[in-house]
């Protein structure tokens, strides 16, 4: 996660910067704001939010928030800042130490100890009060927003979004819609056009979706598409001009997510409002039979990711819709033996990667890296290439990292580990987020550390050799 300064040169004094830094990359800002205001953020893109501005009275959603950059910004009366700024105005004082007190102690009481270590004045630190009033009440919002809406029966919204990607397969490639046909030719420029059919791929055009839905459901109510998150509260459709992926997992459609074409919108994946990525992997029946045949799972970053794989015969490919592997999704494959992260040659790649790794080793599992030249990603590396070429890419270029191994595999994979790092441009004595985590692993797999100590995993029958 990015660093975003105070703005106007603001420094807090005394308070070295990295710690500053440290804080903010441990942070989501959408989290402080559901905190402080009692707002749930509606989702807009990956990492991405909206809500009506908890600074001025409005009704609509003009304030955004960007959790990849930790930044908030309202389009209405043009504040701005990050999640020190926000605490700073939400405790009504123009205190910025007082301010980072609080926050760090909301979330890092490491880093707390640290700031505090720092402050020389001690009339400068923080009582129980300053920390009470914050965390222990919701602030009344200063807006006035409608009620929520009822949620819609489960089964009626997975009816709804079925029926979203029937019409959605119609208009894919379509010649009379010259964005369609647009669509269509980026699917081949990507190698997987011909997976189309198979993952139900499809493209809304711009328009009206509530004319579009009642191609196949004349019945169907604005209300039930705005209650399903497709539609806006004015009835504008989310998803227009986007190609179209159900969002499945166990053969249930949870979700929809949308791809832009335009490569400068800003938003280049959309979700329904109400999906939540942290609880979600894409598991289809076929993959979910292919991971447990073989008891190994290939992670990716993205939809095109998995299916730029699944296009080279590695069915087994799942994505985690970003570079992060959540506990929410560990537990979903934790009886999984093999569990390998294919992501971006990039440092939010390398992060995901380790973090997710750092969390969970020593509980039986085997984790691979598989790395990536700087810069490229899945498609850059796999597309058009053959199941074997993908196969032995993976082979021989994967580094295992598992308490299960004798010390000195576990030294010369570590070793590699670190050099996979260095050679996508991690400096790490700058990056003490990565550093950090990367001494924590160490030390976990070396002196094989575990929070618990469960049976191993069973080794499955394993076709593909991974």
């Amino acid at each position: 996660m990015s660093k975003v300064p105070l703005g106007n040169n603001r420094t807090i004094t005394g308070i070295p910067n990295h710690l500053i830094e440290e804080l903010l990359g441990k942070i989501r800002l959408s989290s402080v704001f559901e905190q402080l205001y009692g707002v749930q953020p509606i989702i807009i893109g990956a990492e991405q939010y909206a809500l009506p501005c908890v600074f001025h009275e409005e009704t609509k959603a003009s304030l955004r928030i960007n959790d990849t950059l930790g930044y908030y910004h309202c389009f209405g009366c043009h504040a701005s800042g990050n999640a020190i700024t926000l605490v700073y105005h939400h405790i009504g004082e123009k205190n910025y130490l007082k301010a980072v007190q609080i926050l760090s102690k909301m979330y890092d009481e490491g880093i707390y100890r640290q700031i505090v270590s720092h402050i020389k004045d001690k009339n400068s630190l923080i009582n129980p009060n300053d920390y009470k009033k914050v965390v222990g009440a919701v602030r009344k919002k200063p807006v006035s927003i409608n009620a929520p809406v009822e949620p819609i029966d489960v089964n009626r919204r997975e009816e709804i979004y079925r029926e979203i990607m029937e019409v959605a397969k119609k208009f894919i490639g379509s010649k009379s819609i010259p964005e369609s046909d647009t669509a269509k030719k980026y699917l081949i420029s990507r190698g997987i056009d011909k997976l189309v059919e198979n993952f139900s791929v499809g493209f809304l055009p711009k328009g009206d979706m509530l004319k579009m839905i009642k191609i196949v459901d004349k019945d169907v109510h604005p209300d039930e598409l705005v209650k399903s998150g497709l539609i806006s509260e004015k009835h504008q459709n989310n998803f227009s001009g986007r190609i179209i992926f159900p969002l499945v997992e166990d053969n249930h459609v949870k979700g929809i997510a949308g791809r832009a074409l335009d490569p400068k919108n800003e938003i280049r994946y959309l979700y329904n409002k109400g999906f939540e990525k942290k609880n979600y992997l894409y598991m289809n029946g076929t993959i979910r039979n292919y991971i447990n045949t073989n008891c190994s799972v290939l992670l990716t970053e993205g939809l095109f990711d998995m299916l730029t794989l699944h296009a080279s015969g590695m069915k087994n490919a799942t994505t985690t819709l970003g570079a992060l592997l959540t506990q929410e999704q560990f537990e979903k494959i934790k009886d999984i033996q093999k569990i390998h992260f294919i992501y971006d040659g990039d440092r939010a790649g390398f992060l995901g990667s380790v973090k997710a790794i750092e969390e969970n080793v020593g509980k039986g599992n085997l984790f691979f890296v598989v790395p990536m030249e700087k810069g490229k990603d899945i498609n850059d590396v796999f597309k058009g290439k053959s199941f074997s070429e993908v196969k032995n890419y993976i082979y021989d270029k994967r580094i295992l990292i598992s308490t299960k191994m004798d010390k000195s595999v576990n030294i010369n994979s570590l070793n590699k580990l670190e050099e996979y790092g260095m050679s996508l441009g991690i400096d790490y004595s700058k990056d003490k987020e990565i550093s950090d985590i990367l001494t924590s692993l160490n030390e976990k797999v070396i002196k094989g550390i575990s929070a618990e100590k469960p049976a191993d995993i069973p080794q499955k029958k394993n076709t593909l050799k991974m």
